[in-house]
């Protein structure tokens, strides 16, 4: 995605859907984090009184996350890294929501501890990870990649659970795994980084049978440097650390089930439970003195002593979930319990620092603190759904959710289909105005809903994105009926239905263009009986339907010379189909069936199910080559999902997550291609450019020095400078470049090249496919939500007059898109605390209180500017709004790529450099520029 766009999210009227599989709390204990079944990460604020707010969405992974853990010192970077069950692990910055980095493997991570040694290490420290895969991976914690093995010489097996062991006492860090077998490992840390980096593999130090089945938990206890705590499904015990004698076993109670414990200061401890539950303990002295002097000899089970409870937390809400505990020794010293459970709740415990039993024995219960859910929030602050005004539902039934959407860029209509059935265009620019902006009519907004389905709209295609070889006016829909319907979406006639009897459609694609002309005229399709269909569009025909799939599909590519399909699925088999007879040529396992999977990504990238064949990998992915690569489908999954598969020059797209909710839509605008189109001004405009060299436009200026500088300029320049001349090819040159080039040559070079391979053909058909009409909309939209109203009356009043800008109706939610095409969405609600300590409640949520200062700060100035109020009489009234508009645009899109530079960075001369000049560029250009708002 260029550094330019700017990303707007529209929230639908329900909350996504948000089911808690992993949690954890910051070390600042400011930040909860929790990964979820469908994918996204959940950034949630939690506040000094111990109160939750949902802040940012992440939006990256394709499947369940597994886990999250710290990924660095957070004093100096607040990292966490989070893990997929299919093998994805991303590193993520929870201050801004951006992906650091982000990579796939064939393993899947069940447990991550960070670490790191400032007297042995020089790179930012290692992730130590195990899960479904013998022993423990070590990880890069800056780029992900698996550096060595600590693997075991005795029982090698999966690692159910971990801890690493700090000890000033002993000097010496090790990491203590518990295996499925139930058996301990050892490895010594400190001792083995050298031998790790010259051998890569490291073997351990100890092994002993505990019998600790189904263990979820494994603790050290930092008070006493002595106690060892494993929690496992169906009981807790207490070791002691030097010999792994039992000190303490408490079985479970029928009905219930440990899922983790943390020890507590002065011999006491806490176990939760997997449904919320959970206690506090204290061990008794005697039983305590008793295990941890018979070094010799195991305490025999009559010898025990059992631990009183003190306290004890309840939830009421029986569900299933994740639970966490911190207890952070800096200010303020909160000992934190919290807990997601699968409906996307989090609870919150303070546990006293002295838990203490009631004056009978009997233990006390601890209240909860607080609660916070994405439900809650979502109908507590008012959110923006670009289909919220259609389909008003009557008395006691609910809105139908929407199950499908698609962006038309061809007629800027927004198809969503519903899951009554219904499908509904409308056009997305109004409907966006309607939505986001005061006094709009919604009476005027043109829209059309027609029914074609019996059940649920599953999926939706527009063809002609992919091959001018298909109709403009042609919309195709698959649904839960197991239909398929080409429709006339200007008219919403349907053309035709084919009823394929294979169950719900499940994905809708288009065939390469390489392929024979009746296979390329098809639309592919993918039903839930895992059958795939090759529907011809203009015939009006079924060509092939292809049944025998005995696993779920996943993958679908193409051999365009042969016209071969080959369906790959999960357990691994390759069927290869003839397209146009629908004969099945062979039907492969093993090494054959990855040798044909290879051969088809020789040819052209593969495709998910979903992803139209033939459309060009975006978001970095790299074309695969000859060479095996980890995963077969590495290259055609990775962030396929996100991947907008528009016209290459349109400023505008909207996209649909995919994700369960499908009400949730971001619109992205090209603030560059945007000014572009505004830029293309027509000769008759120069009279407007020139007669701002008249004396009327410096009649307000009263100092004769600041005459003579503005006169002085305007017969040197006669353009608006932000945008055109030496400041554009300077932006274009040093600060929209890929970050992976910090050169300033290399920026240019890739400019260069990149600008040679655009033809004057698409440029002309660009332009006409955005006219002037939808450009300035655009432009008015953006400016809208992004400008700082109510700093100033009289510069509210002149955009609401002049430049046709209106206020938003409430606070827009903006995107971060950051590497690898993930994304960061605002969740409504997070600017309250920042707009509650603004006087006046004022929309400064957009830039901080930067804007408003700097607006203060030219307002109060002793300098006199030009008043544009006064002197637009003798103007024309529309080029001036154009080139105000395309004066605002431009600040927009410089201030967003001085954001995404990250010069602490890149600290080096030739970025220094960069800076300098920007900044005396922009000095001159202040000094000297005749467009200067009275703000």
């Amino acid at each position: 995605m260029k550094a330019s766009t700017q990303s707007l999210t529209l929230w639908g009227k329900r909350a996504p859907r948000h089911t808690i599989t992993a949690i954890m709390l910051t070390e600042d204990q400011q930040t909860i984090v929790t990964g979820s079944q469908e994918g996204p990460i959940c950034l949630w604020t939690l506040s000094m009184d111990l109160q939750i707010s949902p802040r940012a969405l992440l939006i990256g992974h394709t499947e369940a996350v597994t886990c999250v853990a710290k990924a660095r010192d957070f004093e100096k970077k607040p990292y966490v890294v989070s893990a997929t069950i299919n093998g994805e692990m991303s590193l993520w910055d929870v201050r801004s929501g951006e992906c650091v980095e982000a990579t796939k493997r064939p393993y899947t991570h069940r447990t991550i501890c960070y670490y790191y040694s400032s007297s042995r290490m020089v790179e930012e420290g290692w992730l130590l990870c195990c899960g479904e895969y013998p022993d423990v991976l070590v990880v890069d914690a800056q780029t992900l990649d698996i550096l060595y093995k600590l693997i075991s010489t005795d029982a090698s097996n999966w690692i159910s659970s971990m801890c690493i062991v700090r000890s000033p006492r002993i000097h010496e860090d090790s990491l203590i795994g518990i295996s499925t077998s139930g058996v301990l490992k050892v490895w010594e840390l400190s001792s083995s980084i050298y031998s790790v980096y010259e051998k890569g593999t490291a073997h351990e130090t100890e092994s002993r049978d505990l019998q600790c089945l189904q263990c979820q938990s494994i603790r050290f206890c930092t008070y006493t440097e002595r106690l060892l705590l494993i929690v496992c499904s169906d009981f807790w015990k207490v070791f002691d650390y030097c010999d792994f004698s039992l000190v303490c076993d408490v079985p479970s109670e029928p009905g219930r089930r440990f899922a983790g414990g943390e020890p507590l200061p002065a011999n006491r401890l806490i176990v939760w439970t997997e449904d919320g539950h959970s206690y506090i303990y204290q061990l008794s002295d005697r039983g305590l003195h008793r295990g941890v002097s018979s070094s010799l000899q195991r305490t025999s089970a009559n010898e025990m002593f059992s631990p009183d409870m003190l306290c004890f937390t309840s939830n009421n809400k029986v569900h299933q979930g994740v639970m966490g505990f911190l207890s952070e020794r800096k200010e303020p010293f909160y000992k934190i319990l919290f807990f997601g459970d699968e409906s996307g709740t989090i609870t919150l415990w303070h546990i006293p620092d002295v838990p203490v039993s009631k004056p009978d024995g009997s233990p006390e219960e601890t209240s909860i603190a607080s609660s916070c859910s994405l439900d809650v929030s979502f109908k507590k602050f008012q959110v923006a759904s670009i289909c919220g005004h259609v389909s008003i539902p009557a008395e006691g039934k609910k809105t139908p959710a929407i199950t499908a959407s698609l962006y038309l860029p061809n007629h800027h209509l927004l198809v969503c289909g519903f899951e009554d059935g219904k499908i509904m265009r409308t056009h997305v620019l109004q409907a966006a105005r309607v939505t986001l902006l005061e006094d709009q009519q919604k009476d005027r907004l043109p829209q059309k809903t027609f029914q074609g389905h019996a059940g649920s709209v599953t999926c939706l295609l527009y063809p002609h994105s992919y091959s001018d070889s298909f109709e403009s006016s042609w919309l195709i829909s698959g649904g839960q009926d197991s239909c398929v319907i080409q429709w006339d979406v200007l008219t919403s006639t349907v053309l035709h239905r084919f009823t394929l009897q294979a169950g719900p459609l499940l994905t809708l694609s288009v065939p390469p263009a390489e392929c024979s002309p009746k296979v390329h005229k098809s639309i592919c399709c993918l039903a839930s009986d895992q059958s795939i269909a090759l529907l011809n569009l203009p015939e009006q025909t079924c060509i092939m339907h292809a049944r025998k799939h005995l696993f779920p599909v996943k993958t679908i590519k193409w051999r365009p010379v042969e016209d071969f399909l080959v369906v790959e699925c999960e357990d691994g088999s390759v069927y290869v189909w003839e397209a146009e007879t629908g004969a099945l040529d062979r039907h492969e396992t093993g090494d054959l069936a990855k040798a044909i999977l290879w051969a088809c990504d020789d040819s052209r990238a593969g495709t998910k199910p979903g992803t139209p064949a033939g459309v060009k990998p975006q978001n970095g992915a790299k074309r695969v080559g000859s060479s095996p690569p980890a995963s077969p489908t590495e290259t055609a999954e990775m962030h396929s999902h996100l991947a907008i598969h528009e016209p290459v020059f349109h400023p505008f797209s909207v996209q649909s997550l995919d994700t369960p909710c499908k009400d949730i839509h971001i619109l992205q605008f090209d603030v560059e291609e945007i000014l572009e189109l505004i830029g293309a001004q027509p000769e008759q405009e120069q009279d407007l450019i020139s007669s701002l060299n008249a004396p009327a436009s410096i009649k307000r200026v009263k100092s004769t020095q600041r005459k003579r500088s503005i006169l002085k300029k305007n017969k040197t320049s006669s353009t608006l400078l932000p945008v055109n001349g030496p400041l554009k090819d300077f932006v274009r040159d040093h600060l929209f470049q890929n970050e992976n080039n910090s050169c300033l040559e290399e920026g240019t070079a890739i400019r260069k090249k990149s600008k040679s391979k655009r033809s004057k053909k698409s440029r002309k058909q660009s332009k006409k496919r955005c006219d002037e009409n939808v450009t300035r909309d655009l432009a008015q939209l953006l400016l809208s939500c992004l400008f700082p109203w109510e700093v100033l009356q009289e510069c509210d009043e002149f955009c609401l007059d002049t430049l046709g800008i209106s206020k938003p109706q409430f606070l827009p939610s903006f995107a971060l898109v950051s590497k690898a095409g993930y994304m960061s969405l605002i969740l409504p609600g997070s600017y309250t605390e920042m707009e509650s300590n603004v006087e006046g409640n004022g929309y400064h949520y957009l830039i901080s209180h930067k804007v408003a200062d700097l607006a203060k700060h030219y307002a109060n100035s002793n300098t006199e500017e030009i008043s544009f109020i006064e002197s637009t009489g003798d103007l024309k009234m529309a080029s001036l709004q154009k080139k105000i508009i395309t004066y605002l645009l431009s600040i927009v899109m410089l201030v967003s790529s001085l954001m995404k530079l990250h010069f602490p960075e890149r600290r080096n001369k030739q970025a220094r450099q960069t800076r300098e000049v920007w900044f005396r560029t922009i000095q001159k250009e202040e000094q000297g520029s005749f467009l200067s708002i009275k703000c």
